[in-house]
């Protein structure tokens, strides 16, 4: 919608909302695909209509401030704010009350304008606060579509993410909650059926990196994917375990894309590292957590589990379009 306006000469501001572990030198990935997907637009008059800004927001932390930030950097842009976490449930009328002021601010502002929310989850949220009504509550003012088709996963990939549950609230991370309620279409393609390979014990992970790393060189070639881990109080040794086994399987030593500093490559580093596989001149793979991959899909995903924690697994397993493989 946002490349919608822009290529019909209306200005657009794109928020995507990181968790605020994710410090400021480093932008998620779904951040730096989108600003990828404005630089190869054509119209140089599109990618001069749209910016891409980032915001953090974590637990205990009202996202309304940061909007009203952006509302007023950006007084005559469209709005568009992606991966919004709203807070605890408490907090929630006083951020439908902020809302309703801030719809009525716009409404009467000079220039027409979009206001689009997209929310990922709620901190502590249960089942119950995920509902249409609970929803209309807090965003009265808000057209709320129901968005229950996958866009673009196949329906192996989306039926093994979601391990046989649906319409149920899923735990993301310690704190954050997120609900799931996927109508699949029949006419969805039925996609690559997903792998799983085990191990036992954190020390052995690598030897299950390995294996499915050497099932995607049979599947793929030398093309960098994603994996992705859990990011439940990990340390860089976990990430060079995955590392280790990575080369293993005889493919280059991956880049790391973490909150964790110490091991971290920089945003620009992986900025290229998404250019250069658009061109098919990459073919190092990158390893990275949650919290960076946070709304962010890639067309085949390895996703890690931490031995006796699969927090945020179903999550993790949705970025993957076309071909999953767990370990």
């Amino acid at each position: 919608m946002a490349l919608k306006k822009a290529r019909n000469g209306e200005k657009a501001v794109v928020c995507i909302v990181s968790d605020e572990s994710v410090t400021v030198t480093r932008s998620t990935l779904l951040k730096l695909q989108f600003e990828q997907q404005i630089k190869m637009c054509e119209e140089q008059q599109t990618r001069a209509n749209i910016v891409v800004e980032n915001i953090h927001v974590g637990y205990n932390k009202s996202f309304i401030p940061e909007l009203r930030k952006l509302l007023a950097a950006f007084p005559t842009y469209n709005i568009f704010v992606d991966e919004l976490i709203l807070p605890e449930i408490d907090k929630h009328p006083q951020v439908a009350a902020d809302l309703e002021q801030i719809v009525q601010e716009v409404e009467q502002s000079a220039t027409s304008r979009y206001l689009w929310l997209a929310v990922a989850g709620i901190y502590e949220g249960n089942t119950e606060d995920f509902t249409d009504q609970k929803m209309q509550t807090i965003f009265s003012s808000f057209l709320i579509p129901g968005l229950k088709f996958p866009l673009r996963s196949t329906r192996s990939v989306v039926q093994e993410a979601m391990g046989g549950q649906n319409n149920t609230t899923v735990t993301v991370t310690t704190d954050l909650s997120s609900h799931v309620d996927i109508v699949l279409p029949d006419n969805i393609v039925e996609g690559t059926k997903p792998v799983t390979f085990t191990y036992q014990g954190e020390d052995n992970v690598g030897e299950g990196v390995r294996q499915a790393l050497v099932l995607v060189g049979q599947a793929e070639g030398r093309r960098g994917v994603a994996i992705l881990t859990t990011d439940n109080g990990i340390g860089a040794d976990w990430y060079n375990k995955i590392s280790a086994g990575v080369v293993a399987a005889g493919r280059p030593t991956p880049i790391i894309y973490t909150d964790n500093s110490g091991v971290s490559v920089s945003s620009a580093v992986v900025a290229a590292w998404l250019a250069n596989r658009e061109t098919g001149q990459e073919e190092r793979d990158l390893v990275s957590d949650w919290s960076m991959s946070r709304g962010w899909e890639d067309r085949t995903v390895v996703v890690v589990g931490q031995p006796g924690d699969v927090r945020g697994i179903e999550n993790l397993g949705m970025r993957a379009v076309s071909r999953l493989i767990k370990v």
